[in-house]
């Protein structure tokens, strides 16, 4: 009885499943299952392939393989005349055969910019007309574009940097915005990044000073900027008429609009840059009105265009400001910097130029802004010759060396912060440390932004420009070694009080 009891239990369990599953029954309630596939006919280069897999209930199903070259992208065609439109040499990991055509942003990961038109008397100063092709995974688009030298120093380097704006057929300007955040705008830079082979020294440590200046407990103008002030970018791949041109970083420029500024007359809004090293970048010896007899160069003023105001303002202004930095001090002089310098982001500018070994950044790279024409506040710019690059890439620097603060050419504000923000300075370096600046932080925005390049790029770009300097240097690894061996001697300085 027992028997029969359980052998009747056993029926009435399989039964139904055996009946649902049995392909001559018909339609059934059983979904099949199909597992363990195996291959029953290879996929190849040249054909699909097939795949079968069986239920428990028999029933057996078959779908394709797909099949087709594994290429990879080995080598760029840099010859002046190349035989296709930006031929790239690819490699089949299966069938080992090589094809070449042209590459495509999506062969690459980056996007691709083509210049058809000449370049003859382009300089600084006068701008030259060519179509602009833009091919981006995300998005593609062709228009007229002007393009002009870029730069102070790298205005002699052999592959330039250059100012584009973009046009519209009616002429007016065609504002595109290129990265999510960064707001539709017509200008923007193409950098060479000359001196830096590795192109990542200024758009990283641009990227870092983003996270720094977003990391401050407190609101202000520079609060909401792409990179608190620093430009950003990303790498992009040249061609100009149909020649490997170059890798590039394609930046916002440092312009207005990156500061959120308009040309309104009401306001008293201004951008500073420093061109050439000169006693007023350190604020030693007042700025002149025509800025050129003392280096400098006015990026903007709200009230440049309207002759009634005019940029004198700015001038009085920033003297009114370097007077007090250089020859106030004690108690007075901490009560009132505020008055005359936003505080909080000069120790972050100190402290960073410090951190990525900033040798120009100490006094001629550095933007001065300011919102309301009266408190002035210093912003990065131009970080080519940091982590241990010098500024021609001659040579390296020894990781720990900062160009001394007592030296006679280095900013009299930073003396002067060092001075009587101590307490503040090391409290912030501490803090910055353990957030945006940390080991693990800088090591990973280095890595993403190698990682965001394939190896034929960088090859093609040593090929095509074979006489940069510093090919032997600039890479990943010295990069990263640099900056934790810097920053332990930073760190032991800051602990045993000798910095």
């Amino acid at each position: 009885m027992k028997k029969s009891f359980c052998l009747l239990l056993v029926l009435a369990v399989l039964l139904p499943c055996f009946v649902a599953c049995n392909p001559t029954e018909g339609p059934a309630s059983h979904e099949h299952v199909f597992v363990h596939w195996r291959t029953t006919t290879p996929a190849t280069c040249e054909a699909d392939g097939e795949e079968t897999a069986t239920c428990s209930c028999g029933k057996t199903k078959t779908r394709p393989v797909a099949g087709g070259h594994d290429y990879t992208l080995t080598e760029l065609d840099i010859s002046e005349n190349p035989t296709v439109e930006r031929a790239g040499t690819f490699y089949c990991a299966n069938c080992k055969t090589t094809l070449v055509r042209s590459i495509t942003p999506q062969d690459i990961g980056m996007p691709i910019v083509t210049l058809t038109g000449s370049l003859e008397g382009i300089s600084k100063e006068n701008k030259v007309k060519v179509s602009f092709d833009y091919q981006a995974e995300d998005q593609s688009f062709t228009c007229e574009a002007t393009l002009k030298w870029q730069g102070a120093t790298s205005i002699d380097y052999p592959k330039k940097n250059y100012n584009v704006q973009f046009f519209e057929e009616d002429g007016s300007k065609k504002k595109v915005e290129l990265v999510d955040g960064w707001g539709k705008e017509s200008k923007y830079c193409m950098k060479a990044n000359w001196t830096d082979f590795s192109q990542a020294r200024n758009v990283v440590s641009a990227k870092l000073y983003g996270d720094v200046a977003r990391s401050a407990r407190r609101t202000d103008e520079f609060s909401s900027l792409i990179n608190g002030g620093a430009i950003d970018g990303y790498p992009i791949v040249v061609y100009l008429n149909g020649q490997f041109l170059g890798l590039y970083t394609m930046n916002t420029p440092k312009d207005k609009w990156l500061f959120g500024m308009e040309d309104d007359p009401t306001l008293r809004q201004a951008i500073f840059m420093a061109e050439q090293w000169h006693d007023s970048v350190s604020l030693r010896v007042p700025v002149s009105y025509d800025f050129v007899s003392t280096n400098w160069e006015l990026e903007h003023c709200s009230t440049e265009e309207d002759p009634t105001i005019g940029t004198n303002w700015s001038v009085d202004s920033f003297n009114r400001m370097m007077n007090f930095v250089q020859w106030q001090g004690g108690d007075y002089f901490k009560e009132n910097l505020s008055s005359y310098i936003n505080v909080d982001r000069a120790i972050d500018v100190l402290i960073f130029t410090w951190v990525m070994c900033g040798i120009d950044n100490t006094s001629k790279n550095i933007l001065w802004i300011t919102y309301d024409g009266t408190v002035w506040a210093p912003c990065v710019y131009d970080m080519d010759s940091t982590w241990g690059m010098w500024w021609d890439a001659s040579h390296l620097n020894t990781a720990g060396e900062v160009k001394s603060w007592s030296n006679s050419s280095v900013n009299v504000l930073f003396q002067k912060l060092r001075m009587y923000y101590a307490d503040e300075i090391l409290a912030r370096y501490a803090e910055l440390r353990e957030g945006p600046l940390s080991d693990k932080s800088i090591e990973k925005k280095f890595t993403d932004f190698f990682e965001s390049i394939p190896d034929p790029i960088y090859l093609a770009e040593e090929q095509r420009w074979a006489d940069r300097p510093g090919l032997w240097m600039n890479h990943e690894q010295q990069i990263l070694s640099f900056a934790k061996e810097h920053l332990d001697i930073l760190d032991d300085k800051f602990v045993k009080g000798t910095w």
